[in-house]
């Protein structure tokens, strides 16, 4: 039987105000499972309430959760972190406990099932982002969507190549921006048209 991880009162509540809240029992089970100690169990749980809190603040959903928000919030909001205490911010922590997020949420449905990845992706898109952010002046939620579409494309297309667009044939490009049926999908007020992301993605390097 599983048993309740203990935190503190406000760290609870970021976490039960949150769009992670349905996964919190499980996130709490997959630990146990793992027999992490209950001192650890603790300090993870609190460091998802803190990702929590900042999404929430960030105005996250659910479809955006992945690598791409977990590099930003550690490169973005960890180094001027003003949130209110107590919160975790020791950062191998928050990747530890971040990392065993994205498996529970993968095997849940709610993040893709992505094979692993190595660090060249992350720091593409951490590059990426800076660039949408500085040259582009884009604002936070439009990267997001963005750089979650340019996320689903490196990882699709290339893998553990080394990153270079020159490499990749725009027969790819263009089935990846309009699917198998041939046709660009209309956009949803909750998803991004993947073609301005690849786009950018495109040019930036050269520019940047």
């Amino acid at each position: 039987m599983q048993k309740m991880i203990v935190i503190q009162p406000r760290p609870r509540a970021w976490l039960e105000g949150s769009i992670l809240q349905p996964y919190v029992s499980q996130y709490g089970e997959h630990l146990q499972r793992r027999r992490y100690a209950p001192g650890t169990q603790r300090a993870y749980m609190c460091c998802i309430a803190h990702f929590a809190h900042w999404m929430t603040q960030e105005g996250y959903g659910l479809e955006a959760i992945g690598q791409a928000a977990v590099i930003r919030f550690l490169s973005e909001h960890l180094p001027a972190c003003v949130c209110p205490d107590p919160v975790r911010r020791i950062r191998h922590d928050l990747q530890a406990a971040l990392g065993h997020l994205l498996e529970v949420l993968k095997a849940g449905g709610v993040v893709p099932q992505y094979p692993a990845r190595n660090s060249a992706i992350e720091q593409e898109l951490t590059r990426c982002d800076i660039h949408m952010r500085d040259v582009c002046g884009l604002a936070d939620r439009t990267r997001r969507r963005r750089c979650k579409v340019v996320e689903e494309f490196l990882v699709e297309h290339v893998g553990e190549q080394p990153i270079s667009m020159a490499t990749v044939k725009a027969t790819t490009v263009r089935h990846f921006i309009l699917g198998e049926r041939g046709e660009a999908p209309q956009p949803s007020p909750r998803s991004a048209s993947p073609l301005p992301a690849i786009s950018a993605f495109a040019v930036y390097p050269a520019i940047g």
